[in-house]
């Protein structure tokens, strides 16, 4: 029978090494941790000395396997620093993780805003609305051409609503309102139960949504260059799916702040 104080010896692309299959199980619901569950663990290939065989990336897989060490140990979520990797590396670790079902645990880059429009003041990894009360502006981010980007946003002042996505790189703004420009995809979020908001794909609204959201929150934006999509999850129990169009230049974050004092930051990793 499997017991997660198990030690199991694998070998990783020619490389061996040693690590508890508590380490291995600790994100639940991932492929990793199913790969090593009781039911599975059998049908894992073997090399001659009966080691686990996973033909990967030893570099990368080793970066991984010391993330998840270091947060095994870890008292607090965000005291686990994230791998290091060089600009050529961002791709191919991206879709180690995304192969072993950790997108979720890495955010690759560290974001901040760098446009904005209209009545917006930015501060690096905060815009708020400074303007006139009813108008809308943008706030758009650094580019991001490849990997997995997980950005956690703090709602830190919502009056109505506020939309939430992504723009194509090469897109230029050519209003304050940019939500519903071409290049555009993401979520028009609004407060409260009885306000209904909207989900936008290249400028288009396509599906009504509710989001109950308030001042305060924190939402998680995750984009998947790698698969072309993304997610919206404003709620442990509320999450929103949206498939993007390859874009060779990359994206930016993409907000829309609608009231004087609207106010978001994004959060470091």
């Amino acid at each position: 029978m499997a017991r997660l104080e198990d030690f199991i010896r694998l070998n990783v692309g020619g490389s061996v090494l040693t690590a508890k299959r508590s380490t291995l199980c600790q994100i639940k619901d991932s492929k990793l941790a199913a790969m090593f569950s009781q039911a599975t663990e059998n049908d894992l290939d073997r090399d001659k000395d009966n080691n686990i065989f996973l033909d990967l990336n030893p570099e990368y897989f080793g970066m991984i396997l010391n993330y998840l060490r270091a947060k095994s140990i870890s008292q607090r979520k965000f005291t686990v620093q994230f791998p290091k990797l060089r600009p050529e590396e961002v791709k191919p670790f991206s879709e180690l993780a995304m192969q072993l079902g950790l997108e979720k645990e890495f955010s690759l880059d560290i974001t901040k805003f760098t446009l904005r429009g209209k009545w917006i003041t930015i501060r690096d990894n905060s815009a708020e609305h400074t303007g006139h009360n009813q108008g809308v502006g943008y706030a758009l981010s650094d580019i991001h051409a490849e990997g997995i980007i997980r950005w956690q946003l703090r709602l830190k002042s919502i009056q109505s609503q506020m939309f939430i996505g992504v723009v194509k790189a090469d897109t230029e703004p050519y209003d304050n309102r940019s939500y519903d420009m071409q290049g555009s995809y993401g979520w028009l979020l609004k407060v409260g139960k009885n306000d209904i908001g909207s989900a936008w794909n290249n400028g288009d609204e396509i599906y009504s949504l509710i989001a109950d959201i308030k001042t305060g929150d924190t939402v998680e934006l995750l984009l998947n260059s790698v698969s072309a999509k993304m997610s919206l999850a404003v709620s442990p129990v509320r999450e929103f799916h949206m498939f993007l169009p390859n874009c060779e230049a990359g994206w930016r974050l993409h907000i829309n702040l609608f009231q004087k004092h609207d106010l978001i930051q994004i959060l470091s990793p």
